[in-house]
């Protein structure tokens, strides 16, 4: 898609004018940083190798395998990612088109959720060796399922979702609470044995587990793993999330003001700052669709809420944004605030524009400091 061509051009530019890589390890050498290098880690070695790697679920990992299986081993991982990655956005892109009808956007606003996406700065990693676009496509299609009342196919986009990342057990609320909101908010219709496709979505996660038991002895080395390794050491359990909100806010604050020496840099604006706005952007748009849409917006908002308590547990922001990211309430809510007042159109206009700025400097940023740590 051309979306994906502009990003490789551009990153390809990037890359040579300021490592001179592009000649050396080709046109995508550019995707390949941090979390990408897990991956091939994982790709080529499984995860016994490296006790850490269990951080990073299996989906991506085990697709890449397959796509270089039936390709002979003749494609490069990089390739392949590229490809996977295409067509995961695409599915997904045509699962915000069925969410936007299924919620009763008019045909003309159906596309805004999507062109809200692409134009969000963590779109980027839809481009680079990451799992974002695996996962949004799983989640997207697990919430458009739900909203069709297609249970069965909701429980199978689960599976996907549990085996793509810990935060995708959000996604079994989401579609639990529109499960739900399908029976009128009655008990009784908790009783409905359909509901039964919600823990079904739980075999993915399983799955890793059976496979973490049988390379660690430990079905939870996923968790237990990461916590010992020693590999992110700025995560520490805080259920204060208050309290870490704050300190956070107090490190940007100080740093944009220059208060006791602070600087403004891009690790602060990476690790921090983007972070810090996108759960923001969240909990506004949670709160915009609980005013206009009341008890309709119940399954999104409760979403929202949980997200921004689990994404913050960690006693720091870090990768925040990522996570974010595939809360489609942003989405869904820059969609309803152009259908309930078209007069703000031209803000919802300006946010993406502001957006696609933002993804080119983060963009940037990402390929030219591959010191700057992320996870």
């Amino acid at each position: 898609m051309l979306w994906q061509l502009t990003l490789t051009v551009i990153g390809t530019l990037i890359d040579a004018s300021t490592h001179g890589r592009a000649a050396s390890v080709g046109l995508l050498g550019h995707t390949e940083r941090w979390d990408a290098l897990w991956f091939e880690g994982i790709i080529d070695n499984g995860y016994g190798a490296e006790p850490a790697s269990v951080a990073f679920y299996p989906a991506f990992p085990l697709l890449i395998s397959i796509l270089r299986i039936v390709t002979g081993g003749q494609v490069g991982v990089l390739v392949l990612g590229l490809v996977l990655n295409t067509v995961a956005l695409g599915f997904a892109i045509r699962a915000l088109l069925v969410i936007a009808e299924r919620l009763g956007f008019t045909a003309s606003n159906r596309w805004t959720p999507a062109a809200m996406l692409l134009t969000a700065p963590p779109a980027l990693f839809c481009h680079v060796f990451y799992s974002e676009s695996v996962f949004l496509a799983f989640a997207a299609w697990a919430y458009a399922f739900a909203l069709r009342r297609q249970w069965a196919l909701m429980g199978l986009m689960l599976v996907g979702v549990t085996a793509s990342r810990l935060p995708g057990l959000l996604m079994l609320a989401l579609c639990g609470l529109e499960f739900w909101r399908s029976k009128g908010w009655s008990l009784r219709g908790l009783l409905d044995w359909r509901i039964l496709w919600l823990p079904f979505g739980l075999l993915g996660f399983g799955a890793y587990a059976v496979h973490m038991w049988a390379v660690f002895g430990d079905p939870l080395a996923m968790i237990n793993n990461v916590r010992t390794s020693g590999a992110w050491p700025y995560h520490v359990l805080q259920p204060n999330v208050l309290l870490t909100l704050a300190d956070q806010s107090a490190d940007v604050i100080r740093a944009v003001f220059g208060i006791d020496g602070a600087v403004l840099t891009p690790e602060v604006l990476h690790y921090q700052a983007i972070p810090l706005i996108s759960l923001l952007v969240l909990a506004v748009s949670a709160v915009f669709l609980a005013v206009v849409w009341r008890r309709d917006s119940i399954p999104l908002v409760v979403f929202s809420a949980l997200a921004i308590v689990m994404y913050t547990l960690n006693s720091n922001v870090i990768s925040v944004h990522r996570y974010v990211f595939v809360c489609f309430t942003i989405y869904v809510a820059g969609a309803a605030l152009v259908q309930r007042f078209p007069k703000w159109r031209p803000l919802v206009a300006w946010v993406m524009y502001l957006g696609v700025f933002a993804q080119g400097w983060w963009y940037y940023i990402w390929i030219t400091h591959p010191t700057l740590l992320t996870s």
